[in-house]
C-alpha cells in the first residue's frame, strides 16, 4: 500500500501531518504538498499532538454528522469471512485470522494457547501452528 494513495485512500483528502522525525516531514511533507493535499505539518511527538488537537475540538461540528457516522460505521465494519478462525490447510493465514486469535488468548482468562508446533502439510512445507484450547 503507497502511504495515502488510491485507491486507500480518496484523491481529496488533506492532510496534517505530524512526527517526531524531521526526515518524514520532509520526505512525505514534500510529496503531499506537490500534490496540494498537505494543510499543515509539524514537527512533534504525534501522540500528545494528536490529544491536543482533540482537547481543541471538543464542540463536534453540524456539518461532519454525516462523515463521522461513515466513519463508525466503516471502522465497526467486519466482513462475514473474518468471523471464522478455520483456514484451508493449503492457503496462508489472514492477518485478521491471526490476530482475531491472538485476541481470544489474551481476553479470555479460561482459554489457552498451546506452544508452536511444526506440522508437514503434505507437500513438503512445514507450517508452525498454534491451537486454540478453548
Amino acid at each position: 500500500m503507497k502511504f495515502l494513495e488510491p485507491p486507500f485512500v480518496d484523491d481529496d483528502c488533506r492532510v496534517v501531518l505530524i512526527d517526531p522525525d524531521a526526515a518524514v516531514l520532509e520526505q512525505f511533507g514534500t510529496r503531499l504538498d506537490a500534490a496540494g493535499r498537505l494543510v499543515a505539518a509539524d514537527l512533534a511527538d504525534s501522540v500528545p499532538a494528536i490529544e491536543r488537537l482533540q482537547q481543541l475540538s471538543v464542540e463536534p461540528r453540524d456539518d461532519l454528522v454525516a462523515w463521522r457516522d461513515r466513519v463508525r460505521q466503516s471502522v465497526a465494519y467486519r466482513p462475514p469471512e473474518w468471523e471464522r478462525l478455520e483456514v484451508d490447510h493449503d492457503a496462508p493465514l489472514h492477518p485478521v485470522q491471526v490476530a482475531r486469535a491472538v485476541t481470544i488468548c489474551w481476553t479470555r482468562p479460561t482459554n489457552r494457547c498451546s506452544s508452536p508446533t511444526e506440522e508437514n502439510s503434505g507437500s513438503g512445507r512445514k507450517r508452525s501452528s498454534v491451537r486454540l484450547v478453548v
